[in-house]
């Protein structure tokens, strides 16, 4: 196991991205669980969607998508847009956006895009500390719960997809059978623990709130009684 989350900035704390010859958060992952899977001592936490072969091989072929992630981004967003216009209708800012070439070109799309793949690589890179990643996605579900009153949980699952074909497209000829299957249970794992724990937060929201459903139900017929 990690001894916690792999850093998404400068180890030095300075918040500046990797230099040329500094080994990225995806680079440093992949090389501690190939190095613990050659010596056969990678154990894998039982809630981990995926084993030890398909962990050494999906961070292995993801320090390619990390590498050029906001091109692998913006193409996700894009299909997803194309495909769920409901999804597309809930950003005002692109609710009058008309063609792809628009939609590319968005900084507010990329900006965007950018935060969910970083909670998507943010995940996969430490698919060795299931506490950190069960924790993160609680954290970015309750968010999203509290932050869009017109979300629901079943939209995380929009993105799986987009996604696949973003890292298709990205591996080419490395996007084999296996890989594929590897992450389809990898995405498959962050939207569905997203969505239960959107839902959670939703129901807890509603149980607290002091004008829940059924209390509004009554006051509207006492009132009618009157």
């Amino acid at each position: 196991m990690s001894t916690g989350p792999v850093a998404l900035t400068r180890s030095d704390g300075s918040g500046s991205p990797p230099g040329p010859t500094e080994m990225t958060a995806a680079e440093k992952a992949a090389e501690s669980v190939r190095q613990r899977y050659i010596d056969g001592q990678l154990v894998v936490d039982p809630r981990c969607p995926v084993n030890d072969r398909q962990l050494y091989g999906l961070l292995k072929s993801w320090k390619a998508i990390n590498r050029n992630m906001t091109v692998t981004a913006i193409n996700i967003f894009v299909r997803l847009f194309e495909t769920n216009n409901d999804i597309k209708n809930m950003f005002s800012s692109f609710k009058d956006v008309e063609t792809i070439a628009e939609l590319r070109s968005s900084k507010v799309l990329e900006g965007h895009a950018m935060k969910v793949i970083c909670t998507i690589d943010d995940a996969i890179v430490n698919l060795d500390d299931m506490d950190y990643v069960l924790q993160m996605l609680h954290s970015v579900a309750l968010a999203h719960s509290t932050r869009f009153p017109n979300f629901t949980s079943d939209l995380f699952g929009r993105i799986e997809e987009p996604f696949i074909l973003g890292v298709k497209e990205e591996l080419g000829d490395r996007f084999t059978i296996c890989i594929e299957a590897t992450y389809r249970a990898t995405i498959r794992f962050i939207v569905s623990t997203l969505a239960e724990e959107f839902a959670r937060s939703r129901s807890s929201m509603t149980a607290a709130s002091p004008l829940s459903s059924s209390s509004c139900l009554a006051e509207a017929t006492n009132g009618v009684a009157d």
